[in-house]
């Protein structure tokens, strides 16, 4: 259902709502269904590397490095022959990394990695081939969380967002911070669940000063900017 009819449904919504999005892409998908890939990169959205697969976790390989860095590479080189942009980010399944997957991102020519959740604010991540921006995701503000595990209907998964956009939009005022939300085409992509998206896009979007920026954008400009941040 995702990759049939969920996954268009959220493009039309982005669309309409004109703003970008940063798109979790597993490498086998590029290889199965690489016409979803190419719609994104056609609207010059940005490819965040996710895996080869999603039932494939990291933490398998914590004692050996280099099958971890296979498939590393093999998802991030896939969706370069797909898309013809080289993806900049990593984002674990499940959140499942390594202590060497940092390192490993670094190495391989990547700028930024989601997995930690401890912040919501970007912070650099000091590896042995040099600085990588922490770009942090969330389990809070993921329809996952919000549809599947507490029940939420859409209009409170709405309000939910709304909340959450306020009170960042308020501590802003003093130092920008990142709204992280995390979609799947199978789940919010369904037209019950659907308005929810669209409902709070277009509320954000009523506020000045917001940057609808892609993680790539927040990694670049907190790799110039990051000298006066705390360390």
């Amino acid at each position: 259902y995702g990759h049939r009819v969920g996954v268009w449904r959220i493009y039309d919504i982005f669309d309409e709502a004109k703003v970008p999005a940063s798109c979790t892409v597993n490498g086998i998908l590029c290889e199965r269904h690489p016409q979803i890939v190419t719609a994104a990169a056609k609207r010059g959205w940005e490819m965040t590397a996710h895996n080869y697969i999603q039932t494939e976790f990291l933490v398998n390989y914590r004692d050996d490095r280099s099958k971890e860095r296979e498939v590393l590479k093999r998802t991030v080189d896939l969706i370069e022959k797909t898309t013809g942009r080289r993806p900049k980010g990593w984002l674990s399944s499940s959140l499942r990394c390594t202590v060497n997957t940092s390192d490993i991102i670094k190495e391989l020519g990547l700028t930024y990695h989601c997995d930690y959740m401890n912040d919501e604010q970007p912070y650099l991540i000091h590896t042995a081939h040099g600085p990588l921006v922490s770009i942090p995701y969330t389990q809070e503000f993921n329809d996952i969380g919000m549809f599947l595990r507490r029940n939420l209907m859409a209009s409170e998964a709405c309000q939910l967002m709304k909340d959450e956009f306020d009170e960042l939009y308020r501590a802003g005022e003093k130092s920008g911070r990142i709204m992280s939300i995390g979609l799947h085409p199978h789940i919010v992509g369904r037209a019950f669940r659907a308005r929810a998206l669209r409902e709070f896009l277009d509320y954000a979007k009523r506020f000045d000063g917001v940057w609808w920026a892609t993680r790539v954008e927040i990694a670049d400009w907190y790799l110039k900017n990051h000298a006066g941040h705390i360390g």
